[in-house]
């Protein structure tokens, strides 16, 4: 996954494609310097925290320990993502359109014109996932929503993962979380590898895909109050992104929760979980 990639990727509880502004960098701006380096210190000890187990082996332990009703993770395969066979089957000026709507994603800036003509090439190339995806990211931020359109692509493309999680998100938004619509949106499945089994070998799984789900994921169990879970979605995200320090600011929403903060009784038990876990022998 390249750097420019995590331009379009949610990297607070302020979704790209669905809001505003970043809440982290936003609330930063009021603290002082003395605050903002408390924070640091904190959202880097969280990270480690969250990071010290070092095998899947070991997390597997804790999670069906657990005995939470929930899956046990599977490993993973997964290859980089690039969108290289995409713009292969491009014209130049087609190759203009997408990059320049590309950078009105990432600038969160809307053009009425390049819309319209992005528009004609999501419906040139309909079997693209990334063109919808991009799509439905603006209609989310700048329009109404995408409305039954999307739904009608899912039911034709159930492997099309990546529009699926965009879905989902509007349910994560921190002021009206709705696990329920999370869940139903993502057929209950909250394990990449259980979307693998459902839909075998049409569902590619690339780094991209593979943070972007842990990343919602980490959101989602943050809000849910399950803690462990939420570190294994961290320690995943962070295994598949190739500028992992991005993630360290993420890592205060595993406190959501807790009403003490660090020294809240949960989050104590839960950071002698994670330490129990790191030092497994399996």
């Amino acid at each position: 996954m390249k750097d420019a990639e995590l331009l379009v990727l949610p990297h607070t509880l302020t979704w790209h494609g669905q809001g505003g502004m970043n809440i982290a960098s936003d609330a930063r701006s009021q603290m002082s310097g003395d605050e903002q380096e408390q924070v640091s210190s904190l959202e880097m000890l969280l990270s480690q925290l969250m990071l010290m187990p070092q095998s899947l082996t070991q997390w597997q332990h804790t999670l069906r320990a657990l005995n939470d009703g929930l899956a046990v993770p599977e490993a993973l395969v997964f290859e980089p993502w690039t969108d290289d066979a995409l713009l292969a089957l491009l014209t130049p000026e087609q190759k203009r359109v997408y990059q320049v709507f590309q950078q009105l994603l990432q600038d969160e800036r809307k053009s009425t014109r390049y819309y319209d003509l992005f528009m004609a090439l999501c419906q040139q190339y309909p079997e693209e996932e990334t063109l919808w995806h991009m799509k439905f990211a603006y209609d989310y931020r700048w329009r109404q929503g995408p409305g039954p359109e999307l739904q009608s692509l899912l039911i034709r493309h159930p492997h099309w993962l990546f529009l699926r999680l965009l879905a989902a998100r509007e349910s994560l938004k921190e002021d009206q979380f709705l696990p329920e619509v999370y869940q139903a949106v993502l057929d209950q499945r909250l394990l990449l590898h259980e979307h693998v089994q459902a839909v075998g070998e049409a569902l590619v799984l690339t780094d991209l895909l593979v943070y972007q789900f842990h990343l919602d994921l980490f959101m989602f169990f943050s809000l849910t109050g399950q803690l462990e879970r939420a570190a294994f979605a961290f320690w995943q995200a962070h295994a598949a992104c190739s500028v992992p320090e991005a993630l360290y600011p993420l890592s205060l929403f595993v406190l959501a929760t807790c009403e003490k903060g660090p020294e809240d009784p949960r989050f104590v038990r839960f950071a002698q979980s994670l330490q129990k876990t790191a030092a497994l022998k399996v």
